[in-house]
């Protein structure tokens, strides 16, 4: 069983090693990479939130518009 310092120390130099090893990737290069697909990202989950509520209220104007016409028939 470890040891509780034992473990500690560990997250620290996993903490250290991530750390160092992001700042050696991390060029100017990939940051705008990086930013430029979340931004595609982002940009790609706003269109389709906004594409499914247009269309979920689109089927809702046109099921409410046939009950109408149904109703003007009927009557």
């Amino acid at each position: 069983m470890k040891s509780t310092s034992l473990r500690l120390i560990i997250a620290f130099i996993l903490i250290i090693g991530t750390v160092y090893a992001v700042s050696v990737i991390a060029t100017p290069e990939t940051i705008i990479l990086a930013m430029t697909l979340t931004t595609f990202m982002l940009l790609k989950f706003i269109i389709r939130a906004t594409f499914y509520i247009v269309f979920k209220v689109l089927k809702w104007i046109v099921i409410i518009a046939l009950i109408g016409l149904m109703l003007s028939y009927l009557l």
